[in-house]
């Protein structure tokens, strides 16, 4: 091979003894990551329940879902009583909710395996900054306003539902005790309010978190560190 071929060579494979020595001494190294698979290559399709009040953002977010990907919508009345006692066990891929719906009635969600631990996405309103903050505070990732929930939640319907069946997977080979779920995405605080909405907004978001996070009042009260009874207080006060 002559000298120009070489180098030719060389080139064109990245020279990867040279791309070794410069990895190991600039701290980084190439990864190669696989991407999800594609919708149409789920089976069966992706179940995604809605949890989120009646107004245009929930009207739009169903059209976009029926219309746009192949998924079957469960759509569900936050503020029904009977809550998940309606709903009936099913394998749930993803569960939409939003923050000023949380309750106790959605703790299934997070901790029985016959509603699929599915992965859990909340929306907030732009108004109020305070209520995604609050889930941020909890360790939830997956935190969407309304404005960019049907286009975000399009996006990655085939990333949530392999996470999600992954878990199911993964908890079939491990012993019974059931996590509680861990989530998805920050996006930068914008908007302003005043004090008293705001610390309002965040106490009722983080008190209805605890609430899905324990699946009971009790539980609750003792992870937010309050009395059993001043806790409910609190609950009656807001109208949880």
């Amino acid at each position: 091979m002559r000298m120009g071929e070489a180098e030719m060579d060389a080139s064109k494979h990245d020279c990867p003894l040279k791309s070794k020595a410069e990895a190991r001494s600039s701290g980084t190294f190439r990864v190669s990551v696989r991407a999800p698979y594609p919708l149409e290559r789920i089976d069966p399709q992706p179940c995604v329940l809605l949890g989120l009040p009646e107004n245009s953002a929930r009207v739009e977010l169903v059209r976009a879902l029926r219309c746009s990907a192949r998924v079957h919508v469960v759509e569900f009345d936050p503020s029904r009583a009977d809550g998940s006692e309606s709903l009936g066990p099913q394998q749930l891929d993803i569960a939409v909710l939003h923050a000023s719906c949380l309750n106790l009635n959605w703790a299934v969600l997070a901790h029985d395996p016959n509603f699929g631990l599915p992965e859990l996405v909340f929306a907030f309103d732009d108004r109020s900054q305070a209520q995604r903050v609050a889930l941020l505070s909890r360790g939830y990732r997956h935190v969407i306003s309304t404005n960019s929930l049907a286009t975000w939640l399009l996006e990655q319907l085939a990333s949530l539902c392999t996470l999600a069946r992954a878990r199911r997977i993964v908890l079939e080979g491990c012993p019974a005790a059931t996590p509680v779920t861990d989530l998805t995405l920050g996006t930068t605080v914008t908007g302003s309010t005043n004090l008293h909405r705001a610390e309002t907004d965040f106490r009722e978001t983080f008190l209805r978190a605890l609430l899905l996070e324990n699946g009971s009042r009790r539980g609750a009260a003792k992870a937010a560190g309050v009395p059993y009874r001043s806790f409910c207080e609190m609950l009656r006060k807001l109208g949880i």
